[in-house]
């Protein structure tokens, strides 16, 4: 997430709260990943006075964060190897304000942690576009994380400068790892602007799905992002492919018609990419000013795509922001996002979205829904979301879970509550998105809540892990 100013367009970027929790138990057999980075720290149990009861399905542990005064994390995301789910990799914004007065500014890095037993122990962070060696000024946001083939995994991000830094830098990088998120090997850049030589604007809120499929484009690593090109007083959204192997990415491609910038201040198209089991590659975003929700796929590795198409045409729900894609292991597509305060949601099925719609009835006085994350498995859809009360004020973070492709939902758990004194649940922000992930029968969450500090409580990253096999009713957990 990201604040700009109405007049230049430019993204300011400044403190926020995160937290990630990851659920899932542990499988076993899994060969570790070859050394290389920091040792794994083990990880105690979340000291968390809102934890369950009864934690026999759950794990909940915190993150330890740099020690860095000021800054805090923001816009959690994780990945986890499909064919190995103890190997987990969870990333995040460690933002906020360095300097005094008119020295003042912003201050991002992009930091992730990597597991290979489920979530028990984690590596210490790393910094896969750099930290203190970073030009002064230098931001990084936005990150999404995806494994390919093999121990690969894909980390992306927002490379961009501070915005009163005159000539402005502005990028999408990407960095792969061979060793399953340990350690990072150089960005690669995907899209560039430095305002001068490459063009005048900014690029902004990528996101990546790699293909791992069994068809020819397997290991295909696809990013889309949006682009503000202040020359032609346009946006935006552009996709581009990196074939397994290849060292550059292939020209990318223009996704819709470019928005006027003049129509509206809020361009961005907060872009969802996804790749089915048989390599479609598909992709649903926002139409600003309507807020309509698009979809269009590809069946040829990104060189085209076909003509967006609303997810319906019905007025009702489909509207709305924040979008959270993912293809399910029969060949469909699951899309959920915000819609006035509700969580809507949609199917792909046999060619046609299904009329959208809500996860749970209407919101009680008060109560409000957001930062829907979808992910599925083969005997269900998973969502996690955000519900935020006034009476009492707190937020609780919420898993769902349907048996039937989406023709049902049930409030599978209550896996973290916090209470606010002052009454302002509804200004707690962790970001535009939380990560949510699922492989072979497990389900994985990052989330970000105000630590158990009760003097100070700054938000802090957490990670837990819930086996599917536990069919349970709802569990819900203590008041504080």
């Amino acid at each position: 997430m990201r604040w700009r100013s109405r007049r230049t367009n430019r993204w300011v970027v400044w403190t926020a709260g995160l937290a990630v929790v990851s659920l899932a138990l542990v499988a076993a057999g899994c060969r570790p990943a070859p050394g290389g980075g920091a040792g794994p720290v083990p990880m105690p149990q979340a000291k968390d006075p809102d934890a369950p009861k009864d934690k026999s399905d759950v794990r909940t542990v915190t993150i330890p964060l740099p020690d860095r005064s000021g800054l805090y994390p923001f816009e959690p995301h994780m990945a986890v190897d499909p064919e190995c789910p103890e190997r987990l990799v969870v990333g995040v914004m460690f933002r906020g304000q360095v300097g005094q007065g008119d020295q003042a500014r912003g201050d991002s890095r992009l930091l992730t942690w990597q597991s290979e037993d489920g979530g028990r122990s984690w590596s210490k962070p790393v910094a896969p576009f750099g930290d203190l060696e970073r030009p002064a000024g230098r931001l990084g946001s936005d990150p999404v994380l995806g494994f390919g083939v093999g121990r690969v995994c894909w980390f992306s991000g927002c490379d961009h400068d501070w915005h009163l830094i005159k000539p402005n830098y502005s990028s999408v990088k990407v960095c792969p790892s061979q060793d399953g998120g340990k350690t990072w090997r150089r960005p690669l850049v995907v899209a560039e602007l430095d305002n001068d030589k490459n063009g005048k604007g900014i690029v902004d809120k990528e996101w990546l799905a790699v293909d791992q499929s069994r068809g020819k484009r397997r290991g295909t690593l696809y990013v889309a992002w949006s682009r503000l090109d202040e020359e032609q007083q346009r946006w935006e959204l552009l996709c581009a492919a990196l074939p397994l192997g290849a060292k550059q990415f292939t020209a990318s491609v223009r996704l819709g018609e470019p928005l006027d910038l003049k129509s509206g201040i809020d361009h961005v198209h907060q872009v969802q990419l996804a790749v089915r089991p048989d390599g479609t590659l598909d992709a649903v975003w926002r139409m600003s000013p309507t807020n309509q929700l698009v979809h269009a796929s590809s069946q040829d590795g990104a060189k085209t795509f076909s003509k967006p198409m609303p997810i319906s045409d019905a007025d009702d729900g489909v509207q709305g922001r924040s979008p959270s894609l993912t293809a399910t292991p029969d060949g469909n597509l699951f899309v959920a996002w915000v819609n006035k305060g509700r969580v809507c949601y949609s199917v792909f099925v046999s060619g046609r979205w299904l009329p959208p719609q809500r996860v749970a009835d209407d919101p009680s006085e008060g109560s409000r829904l957001s930062h829907p994350a979808a992910a599925a498995t083969r005997d269900a859809l998973w969502m996690l979301v955000y519900r935020r009360e006034n009476d009492p004020a707190r937020v609780q973070v919420v898993l769902y879970r349907s048996p039937d492709r989406g023709k049902s939902w049930k409030e599978h758990r209550i896996i973290a509550r916090r209470e606010f004194r002052d009454g302002r649940a509804s200004r707690f922000s962790p970001g535009d998105y939380i990560g949510l992930a699922a492989a072979k029968g497990r389900v994985y969450a990052a989330y970000i809540l105000p630590g158990d500090n009760q003097e100070r409580p700054a938000p802090q990253l957490y990670v837990s892990i819930v086996d599917e096999g536990q069919k349970g009713a709802k569990r819900d957990i203590q008041d504080k």
